[in-house]
Parts: structure tokens; sequence; C-alpha cells
């Protein structure tokens, strides 16, 4: 390679590494492989219960006696404040709802899906059949709570209107009605995926395929857009507190960001007699 080559090479990769365009190529690379599983054929999943008014769907695969405190404290305080039916799933009795397609089993089987992604496929799954609110078995609820975190058309909280485009809403708690035509469309396409790929392409697989839907799809991106705005930066909080010596002035400033706070198992507190973790756990022992 000549000098002026060599020169002009160390510019382009003194470009290229200072404006981060690696990250921007490598995401273009993977939407475009994306869209091709948005719209095509359906995939079947066969209901295997009945009606369920208001249904509150959650999941911990291993089952209750072998969930961490923290969940077992979360799904008592979603007993205690979430109206409807609570439906507590596990590896065992999942299959009482739903059959999921065998290609989807049997990636499972092999484990190359994951659990984590797993439960992303069977939360519309049974929003797509039943309706109902999917909450994450990591979510704690303060207060009664109504609309329109339940009993609305379409509900996710949004990540911000500033985040990266390609993951604009939190699926962790997800409100729809039965048969809605955008949390259809978001399953079949991860469906579709699942046929051709044996592995994952990105760990916000998920979230990366509704943002594709939302783009190629006015009616998709009107609903998104109609829904209540909620962002889901204030439903962060608890989780910095809960090692914190209880403070009342704490908490109500916790509740008034969010009543519904997204928690993380994978992070280890001190059970002390006088933090904040120990006070929700006396709090909610009885139920």
């Amino acid at each position: 390679m000549t000098k002026i080559g060599i020169k002009l090479l160390s510019k382009f990769l003194h470009f290229f590494t200072n404006h981060n365009l690696y990250p921007i190529l490598v995401e273009k690379k993977i939407n475009k492989r994306l869209r091709r599983y948005i719209y095509g054929c359906e995939y079947k999943i066969i209901k295997r219960g009945g009606v369920i008014k208001n249904p509150i769907w959650v999941f911990w695969y291993q089952g209750y006696n072998d969930a961490p405190d923290l969940v077992k404290l979360c799904l008592k305080s979603i007993q205690a404040n979430v109206p409807g039916n609570i439906i507590f799933l596990d590896k065992d009795n999942y299959g009482d709802y739903l059959t999921m397609p065998d290609h989807i089993l049997k990636r499972f089987k092999e484990g190359r899906i994951t659990i984590t992604h797993f439960s992303d496929l069977l939360r519309l799954a049974l929003l797509d059949l039943y309706g109902g609110t999917w909450i994450d078995s990591t979510v704690f609820v303060f207060n009664k709570i109504q609309y329109p975190y339940v009993l609305s058309r379409l509900f996710m909280f949004r990540i911000s209107k500033y985040c990266l485009e390609n993951k604009t809403t939190a699926n962790w708690w997800i409100n729809a009605e039965k048969n809605n035509l955008l949390i259809h469309e978001w399953l079949q396409s991860l469906l579709r995926y699942w046929s051709k790929e044996n592995k994952l392409i990105d760990y916000f697989l998920t979230h990366k395929m509704l943002s594709i839907i939302v783009k190629n799809n006015l009616e998709f991106k009107q609903e998104l857009d109609n829904m209540e705005y909620l962002e889901s930066g204030p439903t962060h909080l608890l989780r910095d507190y809960l090692g914190k010596t209880y403070n009342k002035k704490d908490i109500q400033k916790i509740i008034n960001a969010s009543p519904i706070q997204k928690l993380t198992y994978k992070r280890k507190y001190k059970n002390e007699e006088d933090n904040l973790l120990m006070y929700l756990k006396k709090k909610y022992e009885k139920l």
C-alpha cells in the first residue's frame, strides 16, 4: 500500500472510531435482517383454557416455592393491589393455558431460546389469546391501581422520548385487550424469527422487533402513540432504596413518582432490621 493509501486508511479509521459508527452499522444490519420476519405465515398457538375475566399473568419458571424472597414479596404486592384474577405461572402449569408451536418448544428445549426470551413469547401469546395484564415477577406495586395500568386497550411503559429508536417500550408490564392486532403481529414476527434462526441475534430482540413493526405500519404506530404516555424512568427508583434505612418520606417520594416499581432479583440486599426491604417484608408477610 502506498503512503497516500495508508494515510487515507488511517484517516478513515480515525473518523470511523471517533464517530462511533460501528454500533450504527451493526444496528442497521440487525434491523435489515429482522425486517424479513414482519408479515408472512401465521403460526397457530393452541388455547387450552376457557374465558378468564381480567387475567393478571405472573410467571416464574422454577415455581413459587423456588422463587427468591424478592419475587415472593413482589407477588404479594401484586395480589394486594392489582384488580383481577391473579394467575401465577411456572414451568409445570403454563401448558394449562396454551401450547406453543413445535419449533419454539424445540428451540427452548435445546437452550437456543432462554427462559427470558421464552417468557417474552409466553406473555405475548397469553395476551393475544386471553387479554389482560402481564406483570413481571420482579414488579412491586405500592397502591391499588387502575386505568391505564389495567383495563386499557393497550398499555406499556415508554422508555423515553429520547431513547434509542429500537427500544422505546418496556415489556415487563403489558396490558392489552384480547386479539389486539399489534400484540398479535409482534408475537407472529418473533415466531417467524425462531422458525428460521437458531440463535439470538440481539438480547433486545423483542423490543427491536416491535420497533420495526411500528415503523412499517402506520396503524400500529398510531396505536402505540395513542397509548397513555408514562415513562419507565420513575419505575426504577425503589431498587436504590431497598437497602437503605426505612424513611417514610423516601417511600412517599417513590410512590409519588410511580406506584409501580421494577426491581431485580439479581441485586443483593442485606436483611437488616431497619432497612426498607425488611419494612416491606413485614408489611406483606401475612398475605
